[in-house]
């Protein structure tokens, strides 16, 4: 007899459904970048191409995975040893970089930027930049040289010339708008030429770049179009999941954020010592208050699309401490906080630290606490009494209308024929007749 064959179901290993890239190691992606362009395998361009894939940054630049291939095709490997100058703030644009390994410099010259920029000309400054100063034929009485970013592996710049305005002309005359060095031993660095950008990232940064623009023009409406410019073109887009709790300890670094999108809630680090493990008395035990111990974020408010704070790790600019929780994913503008002192002026940057600055006292916010306490407590206490009160009546009907839950074994379901055991009487069959065992016991 023939029996049916039975089926059988297709089950991906996770693997497959997601599949995951393994990244070349750093020695096959550096011989690959050495090797001429025209004579590269298709194992190297494999390697250079998995590199720019797995860079967030790149893809943030370029999210096609065609022409990323392309891309990988263009690459140039470029060394720099400890200060090395790679280009010259106000040198003609030619070709644009990620790094490879090592850091190198972003400097510019801060005469160039706010009138009233703020530093202080202390000897430190002048002696550590005496040589890149001396290069640029700077005097050194009347110019100053600041270090606004540190380009480490994985970084893109120099690609911010060539972004045009509506004109089509560039906004910043096609001229580099800082100088970069080489800070560590050495750097390696891998150089794409103009066209791959134009005629790749070209467009969406442009679109990027006006939309920083306008971003900025709303929040800071008094800083100078120049300013907005210099802030845009050092601007970075960070992306953060809901429910991240940024702290001092926990920081992404020293930046001033700009809310693109989503809602973040904002907590005030006060100090509860003077409170701590004192209780306010209620009519019941779980409505009893007990203060924290120690130093406490309580929730203040919450920041929408369009607010501004500072970083945790630089609260004292606005001389109280916070903690930042995400309530929902977002976006945010972040803005470097030493580069933004400096590109706005000291006047400007007075006027935003006083606009951002928490006008509540340390004892408002302990009130906010004390209420929010009171009120958790007794939404809580409302709700396991209602639950109990809810259970107690039940009870009570149960029992006066006499019902009684009995329990009934399931049938398992790896056995579908199973049938449960009839157990008959051990007794003579008149016997069963009159105590009336005729019926089976079922077990």
């Amino acid at each position: 007899m023939r029996t049916k064959k039975r089926s059988q179901k297709l089950t991906l290993r996770p693997n497959v459904l997601n599949p995951t890239f393994t990244l070349p190691s750093v020695n096959e992606i550096r011989s690959a970048l050495k090797t001429d362009i025209n004579s590269r395998s298709s194992d190297q361009l494999q390697a250079i191409f998995l590199w720019l894939m797995l860079n967030k940054k790149v893809t943030h630049l370029i999210e096609s995975t065609t022409e990323l291939e392309e891309l990988a095709k263009l690459a140039e490997y470029k060394i720099l040893q400890k200060n090395d100058v790679l280009f010259y703030e106000g040198d003609d644009s030619e070709g644009w970089y990620v790094m490879f390994t090592g850091t190198t410099d972003v400097i510019i010259r801060l005469f160039l930027v706010a009138e009233d920029c703020l530093f202080d000309s202390d000897e430190t400054d002048s002696t550590e930049f005496a040589p890149l100063m001396s290069k640029m034929d700077l005097d050194i009485q009347h110019d100053k040289l600041q270090r606004v970013k540190v380009n480490v592996a994985g970084d893109v710049f120099a690609y911010h010339s060539y972004i045009p305005d509506e004109t089509g002309k560039s906004e910043i005359d096609g001229k580099r708008h800082a100088t970069i060095v080489c800070s560590s031993d050495y750097a390696e660095l891998v150089y794409f030429p103009t066209s791959s950008f134009e005629k790749y990232a070209l467009i969406k940064q442009k679109d990027l770049y006006q939309k920083h623009c306008e971003n900025l023009k709303r929040v800071f409406p008094r800083i100078r179009d120049d300013q907005v410019e210099h802030l845009s073109l050092l601007s970075e887009v960070m992306n953060i999941p809901a429910h991240t709790t940024i702290t001092s300890e926990k920081c992404f670094g020293r930046y001033i954020y700009i809310i693109k999108s989503g809602t973040i809630a904002r907590y005030r680090v006060v100090d509860f010592s003077d409170l701590s493990f004192r209780t306010i008395s209620a009519p019941f035990e779980t409505l009893q208050l007990h203060f924290p111990d120690g130093m406490h974020p309580v929730h203040t408010d919450n920041l929408v699309e369009g607010s501004v704070f500072l970083d945790p790790s630089v609260h004292t600019l606005t001389g109280n401490e916070f903690n930042i929780k995400t309530k929902t994913d977002v976006v945010l503008i972040a803005l470097d906080i030493d580069y933004f002192k400096i590109i706005v002026g000291t006047f400007e940057l007075e006027r935003v630290r006083q606009e951002i600055k928490s006008t509540l006292t340390d004892d408002q916010v302990r009130k906010i606490w004390v209420d929010s306490e009171k009120k958790r407590l007794w939404e809580k206490f409302k709700t396991r009494t209602a639950g109990e009160a809810k259970r107690e009546i039940k009870g009570e009907n149960d029992f006066k209308t006499g019902y009684v839950v009995a329990r009934k074994a399931d049938c398992p379901s790896a056995l579908p024929a199973f049938r449960p055991r009839i157990v008959k009487p051990y007794a003579p069959s008149h016997l069963a007749k009159t105590k009336d065992f005729s019926e089976p016991m079922v077990y």
